[in-house]
């Protein structure tokens, strides 16, 4: 089993979980790898989803740049992919969804997720047993969320408070959550993406 991480932020964070990842070179050799990462940081350009710069809005357009060339190469391959914070916005943006530039009030750092209980089979697969057998609660570090969902990805959880978007995914090889499982000590989540690899 071979895993990249797109772009080295919190590198050592998923290295815990998944000792043999590596930080991916180069797009061109995305067909190497089982499981593509996007990881959690900066915000990324509005640009990407055709919106205005809010005052709020600090982007790093170098990543955004290397970390979409990468997105591409993994989504034309059919590569499965794991998007965290950032990387959960910043995939469902590629595929034409919308953000919020800035939660207003401030996001709870911990909090309850509401399931969504009409899931397609992958995601009953990944989520049930975290479900119902692990854990509701889950962390918040960011100020942006999801407005709109991207082409062809379904709501897995939100947050019942502020009906944020807390987790999306494909039915088939793209999963995305906006808390930081590897923050939590969460081996549960990382068993199960194992589990999804296999």
């Amino acid at each position: 089993m071979k895993i990249g991480i797109a772009y080295p932020a919190f590198f050592e964070d998923f290295r815990f979980f998944f000792p043999e990842i590596e930080v991916i070179k180069s797009p061109n050799t995305i067909n190497e790898y089982d499981l593509v990462v996007f990881s959690g940081g900066a915000d990324i350009s509005p640009s990407i989803y055709g919106e205005q710069i809010m005052p709020m809005t600090s982007f790093n357009e170098i990543r955004d740049v290397v970390e979409l060339r990468i997105l591409e190469r993994a989504l034309k391959f059919n590569k499965k992919i794991l998007g965290i914070c950032r990387g959960h916005q910043l995939i469902n943006a590629y595929l034409g969804g919308k953000l919020i530039q800035n939660i207003s009030p401030p996001h709870l750092q911990w909090h309850k997720t509401l399931w969504n209980s009409d899931l397609d089979v992958f995601q009953k697969i990944l989520f049930d047993h975290y479900n119902t057998y692990y854990k509701l609660w889950v962390n918040s570090y960011h100020h942006q969320a999801i407005k709109s969902l991207g082409t062809g990805m379904k709501i897995i959880c939100r947050n019942p408070v502020d009906n944020i978007i807390e987790a999306t995914g494909n039915g088939d090889n793209i999963l995305t959550v906006q808390w930081h499982p590897e923050f939590s000590n969460d081996f549960v989540f990382f068993d199960i993406i194992k589990k999804w690899l296999k």
